[in-house]
């Protein structure tokens, strides 16, 4: 728009009974939305900031506590090594009794989801490997065993959770779960 059509533009509305005040409010109006504009715009900024920050906080995190294995290494059999240590470490994880239990009889879903997601957290903390949840077997539910199948679900979703499976029938079978904590990662390692 050129700067007449501009001076039309306001003459035009200043013409009509309080065009000024109208104008300036429409002035005022277009400049507040404008600003808040830039502030979502900038908030969005910071926002995907912070997450690439973060991605990259823990990617770093995991190097320093797995770290990077050279293919070129003299002997090529490093990276077999690291993944049969892997393996090895999975095993004895397995194979560790639980370090902990929750026992979720009687929650709704919601309960129990809340009771457990605070459990994963404070057994990561606590530097807990493997925990035992106890969900029953649904004898007393008219609709049979419903936590068994909705604490899977969220255990799969869980960043806390790792690998779990029905628990050893000593410790619950069906009734129960055993899950291995994936532990905190901390910026000092």
């Amino acid at each position: 728009m050129d700067f007449g059509k501009l001076l039309d533009e306001w003459d035009r509305r200043s013409a009509q009974p309080g065009g000024l005040d109208a104008a300036s409010d429409a002035e005022r109006k277009a400049r507040t939305e404008e600003a808040s504009k830039r502030e979502r715009l900038d908030a969005q900024r910071e926002a995907a900031r912070k997450q690439r920050e973060a991605a990259r906080f823990t990617m770093e995190a995991w190097l320093d506590e797995h770290g990077v294995s050279d293919k070129d290494e003299a002997g090529g059999s490093s990276r077999e090594s690291s993944e049969a240590g892997a393996r090895e470490e999975s095993r004895r994880r397995q194979d560790l009794r639980p370090g902990a239990r929750i026992d979720l009889h009687g929650k709704t879903v919601a309960e129990a989801e809340l009771a457990l997601g605070s459990f994963l957290e404070g057994a990561a903390r606590g530097g807990i490997e493997k925990v035992l949840v106890i969900t029953g077997k649904g004898n007393h539910s008219a609709d049979g065993p419903v936590l068994g199948k909705a604490m899977r679900a969220f255990l799969e979703a869980n960043p806390r959770s790792g690998r779990f499976g029905q628990a050893d029938k000593a410790d619950g079978g069906s009734g129960a779960l055993w899950v291995l904590v994936r532990p905190l990662i901390s910026r000092g390692k």
